[in-house]
């Protein structure tokens, strides 16, 4: 079954995570605003979570004010409490740091692989 990898450029980590999973897998890479140009049947569709890199100045007023109530909510958390990469988003908070990481995209890639014989 040929496979293709659509993705949608919000922000700078978006591609980089399309591109590595497009290797992983050997498959067609796209921006879905080009998808009209293939013919494709989308049987079934789950979501993964990777994370990116939270470039404050670049984000939307919307994801701003997310991240803003977020980093509140985190620095009122006791540090025991803290979630993972919780004490780096704090301190990064206004700044710009990479949490990409090419080991996350390892649940989906296997999901792919034993969902349609890649």
């Amino acid at each position: 079954m040929k496979s293709l990898i659509l993705y949608r450029p919000l922000y700078a980590s978006t591609e980089q995570y399309a591109r590595w999973i497009q290797e992983e897998l050997s498959s067609q890479l796209d921006r879905i605003d080009k998808l009209q140009k293939y013919d494709i049947k989308i049987e079934k569709t789950k979501v993964f979570f990777l994370h990116g890199v939270p470039d404050y100045s670049k984000l939307s007023l919307k994801h701003r004010s997310i991240m803003w109530m977020l980093v509140n909510y985190l620095k009122r958390k006791p540090e025991k409490d803290l979630p993972k990469d919780g004490d780096q988003l704090i301190s990064n908070y206004d700044g710009k740091v990479s949490f990409t990481d090419r080991n996350s995209i390892k649940p989906l890639i296997e999901y792919a692989k034993e969902d349609s014989a890649v």
